[in-house]
Order: C-alpha cells, then structure tokens, then sequence
C-alpha cells in the first residue's frame, strides 16, 4: 500500500476513536462510576489543569466539574422532660411544760410522700446537608480561598434560606440529668 494511504487511515482510524470517545462523554453526565475512575489530585494542581491543560497529559481543561459541600453537626437538644422525685421531710418536736415539770424534748420524724419535679433531659441530634453545585474551569479559577471556605458560605447561606434541605436524625446518645442527681447525704 502507499505510504500516503497508510498514514491516512491511520490519522482516520486515530481520529474516528478518539471522535467517538468525545461524542460519547460529551452525551453522557459525569455518573459517580467516572468520578471513581479518575484519579486524584491536590487542588492546587487541579486549579493548574484549569488554568493551562495544555501543560498536562490530558491536554484539555476539566469539565463537567461538580462540587459537592456537605455538613454534619451534632448537638443536644431539649427532649421530652423528666421527673425526678426529691425526698421530703418533716419532723415534730415536742417538748412537755408545766409548773413543776418538764419532759425532754422529743424529735419524731413524719413519714412523708416524695416532691416529684420536673428536669430537662436532652437528646443528640445529627444535622446534615448535602450540596452539588456545576461549575466551570472559569468560576474554579476565580474562587477566592480553599473548597472547604467556598462549600462554607454555600451551606451557611443554603441553611438560613432554607432549612427544609437539613436532614436531621436521632443518634440514640442522650443526657439525663435526672439519673445524675444525687441528694446530700445519700449515695
């Protein structure tokens, strides 16, 4: 075969693959399989890749970037008060006096019903959020400060607008400050 032909099948062959894988990646979003499948750099470098790809292996910029900024809180919270019983006490002295005689004074301690009060007891709740914003090489390169700032005003700003995106859950820890209290004088 001529030599010319050769290299303009090959140059065909080489174009129609990478072509197709273009066509390919471009019809299809970025799915959590590809994400897996790419490997991991610093930020710095991928802010570099953004800025000049043509100095990489891949010679193209990033796209169909996706950032995701998720938040998880714990704290206690108020829960269905408690009830604690507090011992309670009383006691009679009696002291007898006449003209001629006294008799001693006498403590006779009363049987009484415990004072039942109420306490706070709390519950650990779990607040989380989770939330992807599509960005391009351009707005990557004009963020201001690390990811994890930018993800930070994202979620503060995305919790105070609204808080219907918070996912908040029980994790079983509570505090019972009723089991705690210990009166003086009783173990």
């Amino acid at each position: 075969m001529n030599m010319n032909i050769q290299r303009f099948l090959a140059v065909l062959v080489i174009f129609g693959g990478l072509a197709s894988h273009a066509f390919a990646f471009d019809a299809q979003p970025l799915s959590d399989e590809v994400a897996k499948k790419s490997f991991e750099i610093n930020w710095e470098d991928f802010k570099a890749r953004c800025a000049d790809p043509d100095s990489f292996d891949n010679q193209r910029a990033p796209k169909e970037i996706r950032l995701q900024c998720t938040s998880v809180e714990r704290e206690f919270v108020p829960d269905a008060p408690g009830v604690l019983e507090l011992d309670s006490g009383r006691q009679i002295v009696t002291t007898l006096l006449s003209d001629k005689f006294s008799v001693s004074a006498s403590q006779n301690p009363l049987v009484t019903q415990p004072k039942t009060v109420s306490c706070l007891r709390y519950k650990e709740v779990e607040k989380s959020m989770t939330l992807e914003r599509a960005m391009s090489c351009v707005e990557v390169l004009s963020m201001k400060g690390e990811p994890h700032e930018y993800c930070g005003s994202l979620l503060n700003h995305a919790k105070g607008s609204n808080p219907k995106l918070i996912d908040v859950r029980e994790t079983g820890n509570s505090v019972d400050p009723c089991l705690s209290v210990k009166q003086k004088g009783k173990p």
